[in-house]
């Protein structure tokens, strides 16, 4: 596989490529207000700071901490997991399938 850059020298192999996320909600946390199971979610494993210039400007796929935090496999935090339990995803509309929102390029 060739990318940009050589990217992937500075990542662990294997791992699943791209950095958008969709699936079904299994079950939540006693925390979790706006999700519930069997709801159909989409995420970004990119997050922007919100600090930086480009997130200043709107263009979080740009920020630096972001791209840092997901070449290492990990949120802003260094955390393996979200710890706001509400935020993150952004639920589909009800007449979406994931099939009808996958983008490849």
């Amino acid at each position: 596989m060739k990318t940009r850059a050589a990217i992937l020298s500075e990542m662990a192999l294997p791992m699943a490529m791209g950095h958008e996320g969709a699936g079904v909600v299994e079950a939540v946390g006693e925390e979790v207000r706006d999700l519930r199971p069997g709801d159909h979610v989409v995420t970004c494993f990119v997050p922007g700071c919100g600090c930086c210039t480009p997130c200043r400007r709107g263009r979080p796929a740009l920020c630096k901490p972001g791209m840092r935090a997901n070449v290492g496999g990990t949120l802003l935090s260094e955390h393996l997991r979200l710890e706001d339990v509400n935020e993150g995803f952004d639920r589909l509309a009800a007449a979406q399938t994931i099939r009808q929102v996958v983008v490849f390029d």
